[in-house]
């Protein structure tokens, strides 16, 4: 075998790099936050299975959003705890049946 073709096996098994260490947060920079009242970001919201996962079949349809409606969907199906698409479906569904 070729040295070549053996380190491009060796990069394809990953490497065993030991983790880093925690940069140290300055004394000062730790008490600001601690004044600031900063909080930690809550840990991740767990979704329902998505809409294609319940068995329904799909037609796939790009559609482009303003950027700010894009975050209020994101931000509404993260609350609901929905998918975006079941969002989108819904109200489609319903501005369609009117």
């Amino acid at each position: 075998m070729s040295a070549a073709r053996k380190s491009k096996d060796d990069l394809a098994k990953g490497f065993n790099l030991p983790k880093p260490k925690p940069a140290p947060v300055p004394e000062d920079a730790a008490q600001a936050f601690e004044q600031a009242g900063a909080q930690p970001s809550p840990p991740p919201v767990k979704t329902k299975p998505r809409a294609k996962d319940e068995g329904k079949a799909k037609t796939r349809i790009t559609t482009y959003f303003p950027p700010s409606l894009a975050k209020r969907l994101r931000v509404e199906a993260a609350r609901r705890e929905r998918s975006m698409t079941d969002l989108v479906i819904e109200a489609v569904d319903a501005y369609l049946a009117r």
